[in-house]
Order: structure tokens, then sequence, then C-alpha cells
């Protein structure tokens, strides 16, 4: 089995979305995909990539709108893929469709700036 195979972005679903996404202590970006989607399955090397590089600094999660649609519907999503960053259990910044790392990139970095403000 490959390297790429082998890697993947964890997934989240209705049930740890609280805690994994909005409850992290770092910015988070949340791929709203699909299985049967074919771009979705295209950014899936980037998002490994992404998650990779930003360990520590952000996380790297999915979730598939099929599976936990309500969580989709809260936060309007309508096509997948959407990239959404929280931060503090905040949408931050989205991006809809195929896109290049160096954009979700930029998403999560400017996440992780405002993110890096202390607290009153």
């Amino acid at each position: 089995m490959s390297a790429m195979k082998q890697a993947r972005v964890p997934l989240v679903d209705e049930e740890t979305f609280s805690q994994e996404v909005l409850a992290a202590e770092v910015p988070v970006l949340v791929e709203f995909g699909a299985v049967w989607c074919s771009p979705c399955r295209a950014l899936e090397p980037l998002l490994v990539g992404l998650a990779q590089e930003g360990a520590g600094r952000w996380k790297v999660v999915a979730l598939d709108i099929d599976a936990s649609p309500r969580i989709a519907a809260k936060y309007a999503v309508r096509g997948a893929p959407t990239c959404v960053v929280f931060s503090k259990g905040v949408e931050v910044s989205r991006q809809l469709g195929l896109t290049r790392r160096e954009t979700l990139r930029a998403l999560v970095e400017r996440a992780g700036a405002g993110a890096a403000q202390p607290s009153p």
C-alpha cells in the first residue's frame, strides 16, 4: 500500500465535531465533503500535506455531509467540497470547491495569527 493511501485526514461527525473542532485550542480546517465527490477525493492529498505541515499550529479534519447532515446544514454548506476554518469555536473563513494548497494554508495561517493573541 502506498504512503498516499495510508495517510488520511481524520474524520469528525456529529458526535465528535464539538470536541474536535469547536473546542480545539488551535485553528481547525474542516473539509465538508462526501464519498461520491470526485473533487473531495482530489483535495485529500493536499489536506494531508497541510495537516502535516501545520502539526501543532492547526488541525485538518474532514466531515461527511451525508453522514452528518445536521452539521452541514448548521453551517450552510451547500456544496462539496467546502473548507471552513474555525478558530476558538467560530467560523472565520470559508473556501468553496477544489482549490490550491496555498489558498487553504493562507486561510489557516490567518486564523492562527488571530488565535495566537492572548485572551484578556
